[in-house]
C-alpha cells in the first residue's frame, strides 16, 4: 500500500461511498477496520503520481461520464497473452489529479482540458456515457409537475453532455480512432439531431442490448429477477457492436412462454436499487458501478474486442 495515495470505498448495495481517506494520514488500525455489516464493496485506489495516467499516450480504452469500468476490465484481463493498456476514467465521483477538484464536464474549463487531453494521449477508443436522467420516459411524464424553469435548465445541461459527448467522437474520428457511446434504447436523445447526424455517418452503426442478458440483476415485491433495460450504442468500429449486442432470451421467436422473469421496475427505487447492485455483473451506466474485480461479459467483450481491433492497426509510434 506504500504507493497508494488515497482510498474510496463504495458500498454495492446502496452506491454510497462508506470511506474515503488519505493513506498516510490514518492510523492502520482505522484502514483495516471490520464493518459494522457485511456489504459488498466498491474499493477504489488513487495511486502516487497519478497524473501522470491522464498524461499517458497510447492508451487502448479510455471513458467519459463513468467511473473506471471498461478500462479497469482491460487492467484485470490479458488477451492472448497481451494486456491492453488502460486510460482514464472520467467523471464526478473521480478528482482531477493536478486541480484536485471533481471531473465536472458540466464546466467549460473541465471541457477544454477533456478535449485536449483525447487530443494528446490519443486513446484508441473512448466510451461515453452521459447521465439519461433527464431524457426517460418518466421525466416527459412528470414535467408538467416540476418548476418549468428548472426542468428546462436540467434538461439544457443534459443535451450539453450529449453534444460534448458528440464533439469528442468527432475528434476521434478525425484522428482515426474510435468511439461508443451508450445510452437506454427508449431515451429521447436518440432524437437529438445531433445525434441523428452522428448516426447517419456512414462510417456510424448502432445496435441494442439486453442487460438481462448479461446479468443485470434487482429485487422486487416478488423477489430477484432480471432486469431487461434495453441499451443502445453507437459507435465507429463494427466489430464492438458485434461483441455487445446480447438480447433477451425471452425475445426468441420459437420461445413459448418467457425463460426467465423481468423484475417489475416502475418503482423509481427498485430500479435505483438494481441499478447499483448491477454494477457487479453488468456496463457499459447502463453498464454502471462496478467492484474492485469485476467481471462483466459486456465490458470484457468490449476489452476483448478492443485488443483485437488494435492487433490489426498501425504500430504506435
Amino acid at each position: 500500500m506504500q504507493d497508494v495515495h488515497r482510498r474510496i470505498v463504495r458500498s454495492l448495495s446502496t452506491g454510497k461511498v462508506i470511506d474515503d481517506c488519505i493513506l498516510d494520514d490514518v492510523p492502520d488500525e482505522v484502514l483495516h477496520r471490520r464493518l459494522i455489516v457485511p456489504d459488498n464493496l466498491r474499493v477504489e485506489l488513487i495511486m502516487k503520481g497519478a497524473l501522470k495516467m491522464f498524461e499517458a499516450k497510447g492508451s487502448d480504452v479510455a471513458e467519459i461520464f463513468s467511473q473506471p469500468r471498461v478500462t479497469q476490465e482491460a487492467a484485470l484481463r490479458s488477451y492472448d497473452g497481451v494486456r491492453l493498456t488502460p486510460g482514464w476514467s472520467l467523471d464526478l465521483t473521480r478528482d482531477d489529479p493536478l486541480t484536485g477538484k471533481p471531473w465536472d464536464l458540466a464546466k467549460s474549463a473541465v471541457r477544454e482540458r477533456v478535449r485536449e487531453m483525447v487530443r494528446e494521449t490519443a486513446p484508441f477508443l473512448v466510451i461515453g456515457s452521459p447521465p439519461c436522467t433527464m431524457f426517460s420516459s418518466l421525466q416527459n411524464l412528470s414535467k408538467n409537475r416540476r418548476c418549468e424553469v428548472e426542468f428546462k435548465k436540467a434538461m439544457k445541461i443534459a443535451k450539453e453532455h450529449v453534444k460534448f459527448s458528440l464533439e469528442i467522437y468527432k475528434i476521434q474520428m478525425k484522428a482515426g480512432r474510435y468511439f461508443l457511446h451508450e445510452h437506454p434504447n427508449s431515451a429521447s436523445s436518440w432524437s437529438m439531431p445531433e445525434v441523428v447526424e452522428m448516426m447517419a455517418h456512414e462510417d456510424v452503426d448502432v445496435t441494442t442490448c439486453d442487460m438481462c442478458a448479461y446479468g443485470f440483476n434487482t429485487s422486487d415485491n416478488i423477489g430477484e429477477a432480471l432486469v431487461e433495460k434495453r441499451t443502445k450504442l453507437m459507435s465507429n468500429p463494427p466489430e464492438v457492436l458485434k461483441r455487445v449486442g446480447l438480447q433477451c432470451d425471452n425475445r426468441a421467436a420459437q420461445t413459448k412462454g418467457e425463460k426467465h422473469r423481468h423484475a417489475d421496475t416502475t418503482s423509481q427505487a427498485v430500479l435505483q436499487g438494481g441499478m447499483c447492485r448491477s454494477r457487479r455483473t453488468e456496463k457499459i451506466e447502463e453498464l454502471r458501478t462496478h467492484g474492485a474485480a469485476p467481471n462483466e461479459p459486456e465490458c470484457h467483450g468490449i476489452a476483448e474486442e478492443v485488443h483485437e481491433h488494435a492487433k490489426r492497426r498501425s504500430p504506435r509510434e
